[in-house]
């Protein structure tokens, strides 16, 4: 796949696309991961700056990685707003596709403007990823 009409993305997810490249993201990588399910990955970077956009069993994930951060959309997401996505213990894993629930193309510039805006994002980065972890270990009991 060479192509990002062979992606065949959720607009949210293409207009996510569009907004990384406006903002000087270079797509390095777009391509099938071979199985017959439609899996596909796409990754933008922008110096140390790298977006991963997957779809896996149907599901589309974003996760982003730069200079001292990394995390799920959702986890970065909830470190910018304070806004939490929970998941019923036992319950089945979250879908992080683009939903009514999360836009992509409004969430990702948001996460970007307030880490530019933040001076101490990085403590406030580290503690939603400590409390996301807390959540994980209570689930499991």
């Amino acid at each position: 796949m060479d192509d990002r009409a062979d992606l065949d993305a959720p607009p949210d997810v293409d207009a996510t696309i569009d907004w990384l490249l406006g903002e000087g993201f270079e797509l390095v990588e777009l391509r099938a991961l071979g199985q017959a399910n439609g899996n596909k990955v796409v990754e933008l970077v922008r110096g140390p700056e790298h977006v991963i956009i997957q779809r896996d069993r149907g599901v589309w994930e974003l996760g982003m990685r730069g200079d001292g951060w990394v995390g799920g959309l959702h986890t970065l997401y909830e470190a910018a707003t304070g806004v939490v996505f929970e998941q019923p213990r036992g319950g089945p894993l979250p879908n992080r596709s683009p939903s009514d629930e999360l836009q992509w193309v409004d969430a990702v510039p948001a996460i970007f403007a307030w880490r530019d805006a933040t001076p101490d994002w990085r403590t406030r980065h580290d503690q939603t990823l400590e409390v996301g972890a807390e959540r994980i270990r209570r689930r499991r009991g």
